[in-house]
Formats: structure tokens, C-alpha cells, sequence
């Protein structure tokens, strides 16, 4: 579990935007979460949330569609979509979960990233990929 520090946060019914500075490594990055108690209309702001808290959770690649096997190729990741949680990830399987969730090393996210996908997948351990999804955090 990591604490993040709220930098902005835009809301959209109980979906959540916002870019967190990672407290330990000061990564920014671009998050989507669900905030199951506080229910946003008409683009109200968040009362629950403000910048500059500090939220704890875990962050995992979710809603993956496409990805790639690929060689040689250096572990990191790119956030190019303005405030959007869309990421373009390269990262190392560490660990096979299940069918369709790998756990991933990847450079400046961490060493135990989950990734979901929305498919079965056939992929080893070992294997390098590159993916495409939204990059979550699963708050404490």
C-alpha cells in the first residue's frame, strides 16, 4: 500500500479523475477511482476529497484491451492523453494470477503492479509486454 498526495481531482458521478503525487518516489501521475459515497451531478466538486489530502491505496492497470509481446525493451510507462487515466505501459510479468491478471514489474510504477485485462490472455512469466489501459488506484 502507497500514499499519494492529491494534486487535482475532477468528478463525474461516483468516477473520480485525479493526479496524485506518490509520496515515497514523488511519481505524478494521472488515477481513476470509484468513490462509492459521495455521488457528484451537473459537475459539482467533490466535498468529500481536496486537494492535498493524502488517500492510501494500491495502483493497478485495469480495462486492458490491447497489448504486445515484445524484446528488449525498457520498463516504463506514458500518460499521453491530457487528464485522462489512459496509460501505455512496457512492463516485465513477474506472476501469473489467473486467466486474465498478471502481476507486472514496471520502471517508475512499482514492482508489483496488477494488471487486468478484459480477455484470457497467454502469456509466461518472464515475458515483456507493452499495454494499453487505464491506470487505477484502489483506495484504502
Amino acid at each position: 500500500m502507497n500514499s499519494f498526495k492529491l494534486e487535482e481531482i475532477y468528478g463525474d458521478g461516483y468516477e473520480r479523475w485525479a493526479k496524485v503525487t506518490e509520496c515515497s518516489s514523488n511519481i505524478e501521475n494521472l488515477v481513476h477511482f470509484l468513490e462509492y459515497d459521495e455521488y457528484l451531478e451537473n459537475g459539482n466538486n467533490t466535498g468529500k476529497r481536496r486537494k492535498g489530502d493524502i488517500i492510501n491505496g494500491n495502483i493497478k492497470i485495469d480495462l486492458v484491451t490491447k497489448y504486445k509481446l515484445i524484446d528488449n525493451a525498457k520498463s516504463g510507462f506514458v500518460q499521453s492523453i491530457d487528464n485522462s487515466s489512459n496509460i501505455t505501459a512496457i512492463g516485465k510479468v513477474k506472476e501469473i494470477e489467473d486467466s486474465d491478471t498478471l502481476i507486472c514489474s514496471i520502471n517508475n510504477l512499482g514492482e508489483n503492479i496488477m494488471v487486468e485485462f478484459e480477455n484470457d490472455i497467454d502469456i509466461k512469466v518472464g515475458e515483456t509486454l507493452e499495454i494499453s489501459g487505464s491506470l487505477e488506484l484502489e483506495i484504502e
